[in-house]
């Protein structure tokens, strides 16, 4: 999510992505987006902006823009073309993403996220005896949705928030929850870079389990450790034994396994900044692996972030202290 104040940086282009289609497919969603009589690449200038291409065995295609937007297009994939962008994405190896193509998603070597979704293999159906990490899932067969996140990483959104947890140095850590594409790992990402600069800069360690902060430009002049393609907790656990990192940040907490893993690394009196999703702090503490950090205290604050491009950074905060009470909401 990107909005008024921040500054937009494209790291992957829409052209970057159809070189992994079929001319055939390329050519008809070129086609689909000039019948729509709009223009969605004037990101400079505070356009619209496309964010997503997602592509869909046998149903409509679709472009999601940087306000949330989503346009159809009129492009159905055939099964073949599904299987040929897959492919040329794992450069026809399947077998090395393995590891994250059970988690629903690959990783291109721009940075980009691609998910996936199909028919799940699951170990009852390899004969397998015990569980996977991947709730039981151990491969996708049969892909039949692809969604192509664009990177493009925006300066700023931190603005309304980063003094308040700067002036105790991010003490007790904090826990940021949005609905999806609300703007969370956009504001993480800044934090980091924001912690970890300046006249008095913070040791950041950043536990990147998905790819999603991987950046040398923004990094190169910021004290950032990054721990790329770690789980959360073996990541906190060798960032606090081996880093002495001053601020811990990692990304989006998923099951009770990311839970029980964080809880089991977060002894050491480092502060910890992450997200979860989450529509507002009541539905933030029925899920079961959010109450658990919750009721060992894990973070000092929980701060819900909402979209308002009249904002400075285009974010909109609301914040709870450790016990759930609200201290304010900021701008």
């Amino acid at each position: 999510m990107y909005t008024k104040g921040m500054v937009i940086r494209m790291v992957s282009s829409f052209n970057d992505i159809l070189k992994y289609l079929p001319p055939r497919l390329t050519d008809k969603i070129k086609l689909a987006i000039t019948d729509t009589g709009q223009t969605f690449f004037d990101y400079r200038d505070g356009g619209d902006f496309i964010t997503e291409l997602r592509l869909r065995r046998g149903r409509k295609a679709s472009l999601t823009l940087s306000s949330g937007r989503n346009i159809p297009l009129n492009v159905y994939c055939q099964s073949g073309e599904i299987s040929c962008v897959v492919t040329r994405m794992t450069e026809n190896s399947m077998h090395t993403h393995a590891p994250t193509v059970r988690h629903g998603y690959i990783r291109l070597p721009d940075g980009c996220r691609v998910g996936l979704c199909g028919r799940a293999v699951t170990d009852t159906m390899t004969g397998v005896g015990r569980r996977s990490s991947a709730a039981g899932i151990s491969n996708l067969s049969e892909i039949t949705s692809v969604c192509i996140r664009l990177e493009h990483r925006g300066t700023g959104a931190s603005d309304g928030i980063f003094d308040i947890l700067n002036a105790d140095r991010f003490r007790g850590g904090v826990l940021f929850y949005g609905p999806p594409c609300s703007g969370k790992t956009t504001l993480l990402r800044d934090l980091a870079v924001r912690a970890a600069s300046g006249e008095n800069p913070l040791r950041v360690a950043v536990v990147d389990e998905r790819g999603e902060f991987r950046d040398e430009t923004e990094m190169q002049n910021a004290l950032i450790d990054l721990l790329d393609g770690y789980p959360k907790g073996e990541g906190i656990e060798q960032a606090t034994r081996t880093l002495a990192p001053e601020l811990i940040i990692c990304d989006e907490i998923g099951g009770m396994r990311d839970a029980q893993a964080i809880l089991e690394a977060m002894n050491s009196g480092v502060p910890l900044a992450a997200s979860a999703h989450a529509g507002s702090f009541e539905e933030l503490m029925r899920r079961p692996p959010i109450k658990l950090l919750y009721d060992n205290f894990v973070f000092l604050r929980y701060i819900g972030i909402s979209r308002d491009s009249s904002l400075r950074g285009g974010l909109r905060f609301l914040i709870h202290d450790s016990d759930g009470k609200i201290q304010n909401g900021t701008e």
